[in-house]
């Protein structure tokens, strides 16, 4: 960030104020600032502006003005984004005494000040100033009265006799002074009220303190003013990824750019993300820092759409990945990367926004997760959570949650924008569907509750899909509508990208900064789970993307809730068996000298192939030949294979493009 030296064109200090300006705070020359960190000058048309942002700007001024009398603080402003409370222009302000000029978290705007020794006390404008585009905010004391002014024009005024109590801190630019808590309207969470410093965020321009006269001159010109409402110039970030094309099947490492003052206050160096792409369709699936690396599955408008962490909510905290805002315990690691399969490590532990993990024992071992995402070249993958819990099954009935299906709004959209009038669709294994709208409220699914299969129907071609086991339950999320007034969709910005230290129940004012919509989820007694250890539980979700109808994932679902049965009859080879959790049938050679394999599948309607994974351990083969019934395959076409050594044995992961309810002969060469 480019550091740069503020000129002071005139400064007069005096017990008592003149009929002329006191101060105008110039960012174009020499400096007489005590501090300026995470800063740039910028051109306006009102000479060199500020730029500073929500995340760790400072510009604090060496000294405060001694004003007596009446006097006014006036600056044309455009913000970028609301703050979480008020983001001050400026402010001179300690414990006690002082004052702040900012904008609040929706947008009007606060004064807050001391009079005759009292408490702080604010007055608040109704009206709000938009996002982007210049504005003229000012705000006086007269003795008897003090006002905001909005473009020139008295926006709010309460009554204030007595004697302005002044700070000797120094004017401080772009950032509170003192400490404020996270506005919320629904203090929920335990920690929906901890206290930070807010900044503005956006352009500052020509800032002045001065006496009543001269800034009444100040709000007639402004009232003259063309530059009123005109566009900025800034824009609102956008979320990673956009532009990335179609390519070779695989995990690409990359570190994702979402906009300068957020990424550089990451320490990550190269490789710290990853993004799945496909040659045939223009979806990605992206793990991303800015995510806490929540999976991500992209459409190709890209609208994206997410699944969350497991959770643990219990006693009014949020355990989870939402909190671990640096990445402090969720990492992420490729397996595998080849042409029949990319498995994807993601680790994490169950946090707060304090970096406490939760029911740490004596040991200093909390809850954590593992989870593994095996995506094939047909853009399906499933997932594979491990919970390491000591207390789940004394307390899963409720303050747990493997699953959320939630909507991510880009900067500048709303769930409206991003979602049809029915937003979820969901179908039952027999093929009985449903679908549901928000719009006049949080829908109660009413059909039959057991419909493992949902379609989220964002506006785009691809739409995101998750298939569950087949006794799955699924109700609408539960705390739908507290927070929003300008869409009927519960929507919420302490996720993702934000940096302040709140879990949640933030009411969203605009289109300011990335959001995330709850829609669906299972909690407590009616999730489905494998126990895999003394303290360990599975729990397993198939994802992908399609463009077609729901119905059409019948098959697909069936194959992998209903698997064909498999069998081989060369003894060379151990018998198959079907691993729900990688969506593959997996066989061990256990001798010698072999150059042929076969499988039979006995599929059918009810448990039919929908394309084929195939893992087979210690077989030493580099480029097989693949047949199905006798018919030869071409590979990269019909089929994949990719060859992995590890630490004490070898694989192979074959994956053939086979559709059919008919029995399959498949036979692999050397």
């Amino acid at each position: 960030m480019t550091k740069f030296i503020l000129f002071l064109i005139a400064f007069i200090s005096s017990n008592l104020l003149l009929a002329k300006e006191c101060v105008r705070y110039s960012f174009d020359g020499l400096t007489s600032a005590k501090l300026y960190e995470n800063v740039d000058a910028v051109d306006t048309p009102f000479g060199k502006g500020v730029f500073v942002n929500e995340y760790n700007s400072k510009l604090i001024w060496r000294e405060s003005p001694i004003i007596a009398g009446s006097w006014g603080v006036s600056a044309w402003v455009a913000p970028r984004m609301y703050a979480g409370n008020t983001g001050a222009i400026a402010n001179s302000i300690d414990s006690e005494r002082g004052w702040i000029l900012g904008i609040r978290k929706d947008g009007t705007i606060e004064f807050s000040y001391t009079i005759n020794g009292s408490p702080t006390k604010q007055l608040i404008t109704s009206k709000k100033i938009p996002l982007l585009k210049w504005s003229h905010i000012g705000a006086s004391f007269d003795g008897e009265f003090v006002r905001i002014f909005i473009n020139g024009k008295e926006s709010a005024k309460k009554k204030a006799r007595g004697t302005f109590d002044f700070s000797n801190a120094p004017v401080e630019i772009g950032r509170t002074q003192i400490p404020l808590s996270v506005k919320t309207s629904a203090g929920i969470a335990k920690h929906a009220s901890l206290k930070s410093y807010f900044r503005f965020d956006g352009i500052i321009a020509d800032l002045r303190i001065s006496d009543l006269n001269f800034f009444q001159s100040i709000l007639e010109n402004v009232k003259k003013s063309e530059n009123i409402n005109k566009d900025s110039g800034l824009k609102f970030p956008k979320l990673p990824c956009a532009n990335l094309p179609c390519a070779k099947f695989g995990a690409y490492h990359s570190t994702l750019k979402f906009e300068p003052t957020w990424d550089n206050l990451w320490r990550v160096a190269e490789h710290s993300d990853v993004v799945v792409r496909f040659p045939d369709k223009p979806i990605k699936y992206i793990f991303w820092r800015g995510m806490g690396y929540v999976p991500v599955w992209a459409s190709e408008n890209d609208i994206w759409l997410t699944d969350q962490s497991l959770e643990n909510f219990r006693n009014g905290e949020c355990s989870e990945v939402m909190s671990d805002k640096q990445c402090r315990y969720s990492h992420i690691r490729v397996v595998e990367n080849g042409e029949a399969r990319v498995l994807i490590h993601w680790r994490y532990a169950m946090t707060n926004v304090l970096n406490q993990i939760r029911d740490e024992d004596e040991t200093g071992w909390g809850e954590w997760v593992d989870e593994y995402f095996a995506i094939y070249p047909d853009g399906v993958g499933v997932r594979k959570q491990i919970l390491h819990s000591s207390n789940y099954e004394k307390r899963k009935q409720w303050g747990y949650q493997f699953q959320e299906t939630i909507l991510i709004n880009q900067p500048g959209t709303r769930p409206t924008d991003n979602l049809e009038k029915y937003a979820m669709t969901f179908s039952d294994m027999q093929g009985n569907t449903a679908s549901y709208s928000w719009l006049d409220g949080s829908p109660n699914f009413d059909k039959p509750d057991v419909m493992p299969i949902q379609i989220v129907n964002i506006k785009s071609k691809y739409k995101p899909f998750s298939i569950f086991e087949p006794t799955r339950t699924t109700r609408s999320f539960l705390l739908h509508g507290l927070w929003t007034k300008q869409t009927p969709y519960h929507c919420r910005n302490h996720y993702p990208v934000t940096q302040f230290k709140n879990d949640g129940q933030r009411y969203v004012p605009d289109v300011d900064r990335p959001t995330h919509t709850s829609l669906a989820e299972t909690v407590g007694a009616k999730q489905k789970y494998e126990k895999i250890g003394k303290n360990s539980y599975a729990v397993r979700q198939m994802f992908g993307m399609t463009d077609s109808k729901i119905d059409t994932l019948l098959p697909l679902a069936k194959s992998w809730n209903f698997p064909a049965k498999a069998s081989t009859n060369n003894d060379a080879f151990t018998q198959p068996k079907y691993d729900v959790y990688q969506r593959a049938y997996l066989i061990s050679k256990n001798k010698k000298d072999v150059s042929v394999f076969e499988m039979n599948f006995d599929a059918s309607k009810d448990s039919p192939i929908y394309n084929l994974a195939v893992i087979v351990e210690n077989w030493d083969i580099e480029n097989p030949t693949v047949s199905i019934n006798g018919k030869q395959l071409i590979r990269g076409k019909d089929f994949f294979f990719s060859r992995f050594d590890e630490l004490s044995n070898s694989k192979f992961v074959l994956f053939v493009n086979c559709k059919t309810d008919s029995k399959v002969n498949l036979k692999i060469e050397k």
